[in-house]
């Protein structure tokens, strides 16, 4: 077999990423790239086949997810999907209200951990000038 796939989710073990090739019934072992979580429904080990693929699940990890940011006063969160690494979701104001910061926050790494990018934004009334009055 060539050397193994590069999956987005997982990394080749460093004993295996030097070689090129693997002959038959070769094993090779990935382990979670930060931000994903391993899936024990499935192996960790991909297997150099007799046809010279790699057999095995592709799904060895899977995104970590952010925790519910909440809903700001006099607002709402619109879920796009769900709150996985990578994933966004949009805020808006109720009516007579207007947002304060960004509609829109990501779900992101940061200091190793998952987490939002960026505080959630506000919701503000909306306030008119009294009206004038000519010759009031």
């Amino acid at each position: 077999c060539d050397a193994p796939p590069r999956l987005q989710s997982a990394e080749l073990k460093e004993q295996y990423q030097s070689s090129a090739s693997f002959p038959y019934n070769s094993k090779a072992e990935y382990v979670c790239r930060p931000g994903y979580v391993r899936n024990h429904h499935v192996s960790s080990v991909l297997v150099c086949g007799l046809n010279g693929r790699w057999h095995g699940s592709r799904d060895i990890c899977t995104a970590k997810h952010c925790t519910y940011p909440g809903e700001p006063p006099n607002g709402r969160l619109v879920l796009g999907e769900e709150l996985s690494l990578g994933s966004s979701v949009n805020f808006t104001c109720n009516t007579g209200y207007r947002l304060l910061g960004n509609s829109k926050i990501t779900c992101v790494i940061k200091n190793g951990a998952v987490t939002w990018d960026r505080d959630i934004p506000m919701c503000e009334v909306v306030t008119c000038e009294p009206p004038r009055v000519a010759n009031g």
